[in-house]
């Protein structure tokens, strides 16, 4: 007997419909993609080979797609998004409590499948894991598309505000509000100077609380290397009327076991957690 290929679809079968099931089909949708590995910690206790044979047969019953990424060693990673069916646009939609029109507008874009977009997903589900750890509620989180705003400068000129992404955090009564840019060190030091200007520009203008009605946010700058990141300090250092910037490098990020509580970021010379 053939031994059927992961990189083709089976014959569909019969899928009893589980609890979970719409949990991980709402999750990819809201998160664009995810990998075998982030379903499993989310969902299947770290367990892949669980995580997997279910995959496999919401993949089969055309519920989800498939993309492969290479890792360089072994097989290639399998990066799971939501098949554009009739039936899985209605199992987000009554999982969100939305109409699928609305569904149908907001869905992940090929477009947007790239390495800097599957590093800030990660980034999400570690802070997803921690929140769940911590017992904090991860009140809301806006990919680029959703956070990214234009913007009348001085009453004139037209400007667009595009971070990487824009998050809070929720725990006895205290809210926290980050944005996030998820630097892979291929910016020039000008592009991230005007970037820092942009958030002050963004900030002090009032147009950060006229949409969130809230007054204050922090920024948080992850780059490849403490080298870079001391020029991109260097760089924004002296930008006036800037919001708290705090810094991290992609290997602290990705090594840390806990990413609310751990002291990772660099804020004017001290070591800080998110929550502090």
């Amino acid at each position: 007997m053939k031994k059927r290929s992961r990189f083709e679809r089976g014959e569909p079968k019969p899928l009893w419909w589980q609890e979970r099931d719409e949990q991980i089909v709402v999750a990819i949708y809201e998160h664009g993609v995810l990998s075998t590995q982030q379903i499993a910690e989310l969902f299947f206790g770290g367990s892949l080979s669980a995580a997997s044979k279910r995959l496999r047969k919401l993949y089969d019953a055309q519920m989800l797609q498939r993309a492969f990424r290479p890792k360089g060693i072994g097989a290639p990673e399998a990066l799971y998004l939501v098949e554009r069916t009739p039936e899985a646009v209605q199992r987000v939609a009554e999982g969100l409590g939305l109409n699928e029109e609305t569904v149908r507008r907001k869905w992940f874009p090929m477009k947007m499948l790239t390495d800097h977009f599957l590093e800030v997903t990660a980034f999400r589900v570690q802070i997803e894991k921690a929140c769940q750890r911590n017992d904090v509620l991860l009140e809301l989180w806006e990919d680029e598309r959703e956070c990214t705003e234009k913007y009348q400068s001085n009453g004139q000129q037209t400007k667009v505000f595009a971070p990487d992404a824009y998050f809070r955090l929720f725990r006895d009564g205290k809210l926290w509000a980050y944005y996030l840019e998820w630097d892979r060190g291929t910016e020039a030091l000008g592009r991230i100077r005007q970037k820092a200007e942009s958030y002050a520009e963004y900030w002090q203008g009032g147009f950060y609380t006229q949409r969130y009605g809230l007054k204050g946010f922090r920024v948080l700058w992850v780059t490849t290397s403490g080298e870079r990141m001391a020029m991109l300090q260097e760089t924004t250092k002296d930008v006036e009327g800037a919001p708290p910037f705090w810094w991290a490098t992609r290997e602290q990020v990705q090594g840390c076991r806990d990413l609310l509580t751990e002291p990772i970021w660099m804020v004017q010379g001290t070591r800080r957690d998110l929550l502090s």
